[in-house]
């Protein structure tokens, strides 16, 4: 500062100056500088506190932002006329800056408001600092607090931002349902009064506010937000609530793009629990737009939802347009499969599966190839639209989409065109493009990014990236044309208007008009292509009702052409040319980067004359990209057809390449693949059959070519490098059918698998985990499986998949498929054989309804999983034992939930369901099963020969230790609640272990506030003994006290009560070692039991059968104020504070030898308890006590002998009380000798000072 001061004062320097941020000296100060001295000092020159930097933030908005900034800083810029009400160019006064005014910061706060700050000033977009706080609310836990300091300084709660968003809707977009107090957030907020069913200015409440968040469409957050849902539903709100343009909260849901977003298997989805709860799929908006016709323009995964809940597939918005139009129009091929497939079961009245059967039975129901006419039209398939715009069909959208994919899927379908619109259509196709390159939204879409549903919508979706972009950076957008639909326009017959001369050429003259070369060039093809005549030449004769068109041509003639069309031939010509002569193209290159510019440009002449000028299209050792994947990937099939021929040919004669078990026929099956190089693109390049069906758009006339005229291998598989088994191995990994059996897409599953099963695939292929296709279909590797996995699953086993097939794992079909029911009856139906792998899976998917399917039947519900082989044992490092465990213990055990989830009800309910179920079908109790010791010495205290290190349990009786799910258990008739385990613990021991004031129906604490039966009212009611004693000799007391977990006492306290006023007696019983209650109350240090036992007559001086009294036991608890209370207590009733034991120890000598110990007590009721001067304390309680320092063990040893290897600490207290370090015991070791050979070094470092 001192500097600062020289130069302002002796250079002058100008105080206000403005670096390139706009920040004057001040500004930057506040920015970076937290040293309240300097910056009060800088004040006293007088800045200008009005300044403001290239943001337009002030003074106090830069100093609100730093947390550093103290009260007296914001004090001092506004006594020197800092305006606290300035906008920045965001619009935010100073005010909203700081968006969290908690405890520490609310003096602030108070401040801002003295000086005239409106507490309810808003940004730009109406939000005020509640709204900021609300909005925060998932970076504090206690919101609810300062929500309320903002309120008693008079933050208004009725206060809506410029939307007409009330503090709800915004809580409800930013609460994060991950977290429980989030949720009691958003409660506390209701609790105040706000109106739950106020809208705002776009009529959309609650449920359209929470449809429009994001979390609802990721795996990872989607799962949580359905409890938020049916929190908000449970307040009265209605979820087919429209708002002014019509929609519910399933039209927004809806408006999520779906391309590569999968669901967690078993998991119930936002878009599941809305579609359950909705009463009518099909409402419609003010514009007759259901949730269908959004959903079609996103993707597969909602429509395929919505159609399987029975949503129309013809509806009809108030312009004509169907589902179909949209699908087509919005480039979703799969979804224009997909609705196909639902409007042809419409027509024919048949179930999806019914369907997928019929194609299996007979070839003849699968086209061979693409545009071959439908028998009968789809119903449908020709909708169209209303008024003028009666030519837009379903087709009509196709061809302009261009999308050779879609438009053979509706040609297939018995699509036509009479009046021979699809060629005005294709006219428009380059406009249409030029909308999807620059995506935008429509001017009222608010939020919810539905586009594209009106004739007149100009909005098209962002582009997505598919499944198959990431090898060569292709995207699909770039693989549209209109060359193959122009030939499938003018080659398909049946009422399709034909391509006569006249037509073509109008069209041809429109699009050399608008400058539409690339349209030009194609209708050129088209017409060369299927019409080869002079006659029939694009001449400039039907140029001539078009004067610009006219004039245009002419100056082509002048240029010495005849034609229209001999001029785009000469520009083909020009280009093939410069190829040839720029020297670019070297024999054996790949040349990929011109082989991706030529196709992005669709010059895809120029890509088959790159095949001509010796390009390498096959995989190669040097090339990370095969241009013919390429090809092959992006469905590319006319360039496949010819460049592959070529190719083939080639090849042929060196012998690397042909068809797949025949050397003399030209093909592309690769015959030189080296496993050894796995990585190696060159010499193990992957399957072009396998990159064709990865293919994210329909790909199937390239996967005709590749089989049928190529020859490639059907069921080859793509070998890759895996550690497995311990060591690198090279394995087989997918084929084909592995590939599409993962249901992806719905021409990967009603296409492609139809196809490959009926050319032969191999149904029982294994991938390198020992999987079939089944397996896959049924179960996913990444258990988020795709929206037509089960549909593959379906057609896989009515086509004869090996039902009981296993994997390595020995998972068997049954345990895959155990998230549903439907699946299992029909694996069953085909005769697959119910394992106990199975009964797992189901009930570790927690579905009663699979469960329950799979023990139909009379399946034993007692078996357990095959142990497994030796040789799983020793190459996986299985442990033997681990399949012993029963179905009823797996189904019981508490649901286990992550640390920042309160548990829900419906994971209770569930899991009780299961169990029930495993009850009905005769699963026992009291079944017995190995178990690996959890103690650390590995020592049974059963009476059974068990295996070293494990023992043997009983269900229910460890169900009851471990919060178990027992209350169905306990209400079976005839149970035997007195039924020893091994350890000879009744079922009221065990529960005296875990806690026995849990309710049995929930696994809670207490039971005394609200009446519901605890798990030891239960078992007392059902004749529970309480004078029994397990194989220690422990009773229930001991049982309650000395429990293992460290559970809190009020969850014994009301059973520990009740059982000394039943049982009085057992107070005094002692265990196995001579223990009593009382010794196990000390030893945990447990003051209430002590006073409790004692009251009831407990025998204060009982003594073990090693000689320990109650006192022995607590000094390891007198670090702290509980502890020393305890030994206080049991001194002051005469308890001898100098008793010796067995082995002639007082009680302080387990003091002493544990001291060290209390820095890390297990205990936190000891640990946090400890602190500064804990040992010194405890010695001084212990001089009051009455207790000998001078006392030695039968071994001679002192105190000082076992402080010597523990504390530090201790040993100088000993000292100072007088002790003698070097006094010998029996072997002649004085306490510096023991610490010397224990290594404290603390205590060694005290004899070394004196030294």
């Amino acid at each position: 500062m001192d500097s600062i001061a020289f130069l302002i004062e002796q250079g002058h320097a100008d105080i206000d100056i403005k670096q390139d941020d706009g920040r004057t000296p001040l500004l930057h100060m506040l920015g970076t500088c937290h040293r309240t001295g300097a910056i009060l000092k800088f004040l006293e020159y007088g800045p200008n506190c009005n300044a403001i930097d290239n943001d337009g933030s002030g003074a106090l908005h830069i100093a609100l932002e730093h947390w550093g900034t103290t009260l007296d800083t914001i004090r001092a810029l506004l006594k020197r006329g800092a305006d606290p009400n300035l906008k920045n160019r965001d619009g935010l006064p100073p005010l909203l800056i700081r968006k969290k005014y908690d405890r520490s910061s609310t003096v602030i706060l108070d401040l801002l408001l003295e000086w005239g700050v409106d507490i309810n000033a808003a940004d730009r977009n109406g939000a005020t600092l509640l709204f900021h706080l609300v909005s925060e609310s998932a970076l504090y836990t206690d919101v609810h607090e300062d929500i309320g300091r903002l309120i008693d300084r008079g933050a208004s709660t009725s206060v809506r931002d410029y939307n007409g968003r009330t503090c709800l809707h915004e809580a409800v977009k930013s609460c994060d349902a991950l977290f429980a107090r989030e949720i009691r957030g958003f409660d506390f907020l209701v609790g105040l009064g706000l109106d739950i069913k106020a809208v705002d200015y776009r009529g959309n409440g609650l449920l359209h506010e929470i449809a429009l968040r994001r979390g609802n469409h990721t795996s990872y957050h989607g799962s949580y937000m359905v409890p938020f849902w049916k929190r908000i539903l449970a307040m009265g709100l209605d979820l087919e609530q429209k708002n002014y343009v019509g929609r519910t909260p399933l039209h927004i849901l809806c408006t999520a793009n779906t391309h590569g977003t999968r669901f967690k298997q078993g998991d119930i989805m936002p878009i599941d629990f809305v579609i359950s709860r909705t009463r009518y799929l099909d409402n419609a908006d003010k514009d007759g737009i259901t949730p269908l016709h959004i959903a079609v323009t996103g993707g597969e995964l909602y429509t395929k939802k919505l159609l399987d809940a029975g949503a129309d597939a013809a509806a009809c918005t108030a312009e004509g347009l169907t589902p179909l139009h949209l699908a087509s129009r919005c480039r979703e091929s799969n979804v224009v499969g997909l609705l196909l497939d639902a409007l042809g079961r419409r027509s024919q009245g048949t179930s999806a599966g019914e369907d997928d059967s019929r194609q299996i039975q007979g070839a003849d129901t699968m086209p061979s190839s693409a545009a071959t006419p439908a028998l009968k039209p789809v119903f449908g398939v020709n909708a169209r639209a209303f008024g003028t715009s009666h030519y837009i069909t379903p087709l009509f959208y196709a061809c302009r989409s261009g999308r050779p994919e879609t438009v053979s899927l509706l040609l297939e379908a018995g699509a036509y065109d009479e009046i021979g619109s699809t060629f005005d259509a294709c006219l428009g196709f380059e406009e249409e493009d030029n909308l999807w390159k620059v995506p935008c939204q429509p001017a009222d879409c608010y939020e919810d990014g539905a586009v594209a549903l009106k004739l007149e919508d100009t909005s098209r979706r962002s582009v997505y990236k598919p499944l198959d972009w990431r090898s060569d950076g292709m995207v699909a957008n770039e693989t549209t044309r209109l060359g193959e639909i122009l030939d499938m326009l003018a080659k398909y017959g049946g009422g399709l208007c034909p391509p006569n001369d006249r037509l073509l050429a109008s069209r041809f003259n429109q699009a050399v008009v608008n400058d539409k070369d690339y349209t030009a060039a194609c209708l050129i093809d088209a017409q060369s292509h299927n019409a080869p005549t002079e006659e029939s030449d694009l001449s400039l004769a039907s140029a001539r009702p078009y004067p610009d068109l006219h004039l245009k041509l002419q100056l082509q003639i002048q240029a010495g052409m005849n034609s229209p069309s001999t001029y785009y031939v000469s520009l083909r010509e020009t280009s093939v040319q410069a190829l040839n002569n720029f020297g670019l193209i070297k024999p054996g290159d790949s040349s990929h980067q011109l082989l991706r510019r030529f196709l992005v440009r669709r010059e895809y002449y120029l890509v088959e004359q790159l095949a001509h000028m010796g390009v390498n299209f096959l995989p190669n050792r040097k090339d990370k990209v095969c241009n013919f994947a390429v090809l092959v990937r992006h469905g590319f099939a006319a360039l496949v057809e010819k460049i592959g021929a070529l190719q083939a040919e080639s090849r042929l004669e060196k012998g690397d390449w042909h068809a797949f078990g025949d050397k003399t026929r030209p093909g592309l099956w690769f015959a030189k693949r080296d496993l050894s190089s796995p990585k190696d693109r060159g010499e193990n390049p992957v399957p072009f059959l396998l990159e064709a069906v990865r293919r994210e758009l329909p790909n199937m006339e390239v996967v005709r070519l590749l089989v049928e005229k190529f020859g490639v291998d059907i069921n080859e598989q793509q070998y890759t490098s895996k550690y497995a088994d311990r060591e690198n191995k090279t394995i087989p990994s997918d084929s084909a059918l592995h590939s599409v059996a993962l249901g992806e897409t719905w021409w990967h599953v009603h296409q492609a698998l139809l196809y490959l099963i009926k050319a032969g695939a191999d149904l029982s292929i294994r991938d390198y985990k020992g999987q079939t296709p089944l397996h896959v279909a049924l179960h996913p590797r990444s258990d988020h499986p795709g929206p037509f996995h089960k549909d593959a699953a379906r057609i896989l086993i009515e086509a004869g998949a090996d039902v009981n097939a296993v994997d390595d794992k020995k998972h068997s079909c049954l345990a895959r498929a155990q998230h549903d029911a439907d699946i299992i009856q029909l694996l069953k139906s085909h005769g697959a054989i119910v394992t106990a792998d199975a009964i797992f899976a189901a009930i570790d998917a927690k579905n009663v309804g699979v469960l329950r399917a799979l023990l139909s039947g009379g399946v034993d519900a007692n078996m357990r999983r095959d142990k497994p082989s030796e040789e799983l044992v020793k190459t996986r490092g299985l442990d033997g034992l681990d399949p012993q465990e029963f179905p009823l213990y797996r189904a019981a055990q508490a649901t286990s939930l992550p640390f920042y989830r309160e548990p829900q009800t419906q994971d209770l309910k569930t899991g009780n369901k299961l169990v029930q179920v495993l009850l009905a079908h005769g699963a026992n109790p009291f079944a017995k099963f190995s178990r690996r010791i959890a103690d650390d010495n590995g020592v049974s205290d059963t009476d059974t020969k068990d295996p070293e290190g494990y023992e043997e349990c009983t269900v229910v009786h460890e169900l009851l230790c471990e919060k178990g799910l027992v209350e169905n258990i306990l209400c079976l008739p005839g149970l035997d609640v007195n039924h020893r385990d091994a350890k000879g613990r009744t079922l009221l021991h065990a529960a005296c272990e875990h806690g026995p004031d849990y309710f049995v129906s929930s696994g809670e604490a207490n039971a005394g506030n609200r009446g519901c039966v605890t798990l030891y009212q239960r078992l007392i009611s059902r004749g529970a003994q309480l004078d029994m004693q397990d194989n220690h000799g422990r009773n229930v007391l001991h049982c309650m006290i000395g429990r293992q977990r460290d559970i809190s006492t009020e969850k014994v306290e009301h059973s520990f009560t009740d059982v000394i006023d039943r049982a009085p007696y057992l107070v005094n019983q002692a265990d196995g070692d001579g223990r009593t209650p009382v010794h196990y109350a000390a030893k945990r240090g447990t003051n209430a039991m002590v006073e409790l036992l004692l009251s009831a007559g407990a025998d204060a001086h009982a003594v073990d059968k090693y000689g320990d009294n109650a006192l022995h036991m607590a000094p390891p608890k007198i670090g702290c104020a509980t502890g020393r209370t305890i030994f206080q207590n049991l001194a002051g009733r005469g308890v001898d504070v100098n008793a010796r034991n067995a082995l002639g120890e007082t009680p302080i000598f387990a003091f002493s030898r544990c001291a060290r110990q209390f820095a890390s007590d297990p205990d936190p009721r000891f640990r946090r308890a400890r602190g500064k001067g804990t040992i010194s304390i405890c010695v001084q309680a212990a001089k009051e006590a009455g207790v000998d320092f001078f006392a030695r063990n039968n071994r001679g040893r002192g105190l000082l002998h076992l402080a010597a290897s523990e504390s530090v600490e201790l040993f100088k207290e000993l000292l100072d009380i007088g002790l003698d370090a070097m006094l010998e015991d029996d072997a002649q070791q004085t306490a510096v000798d023991v610490a010397a050979a224990s290594g404290n070094q603390e205590v060694l470092a005290l004899f070394e000072k004196n030294d």
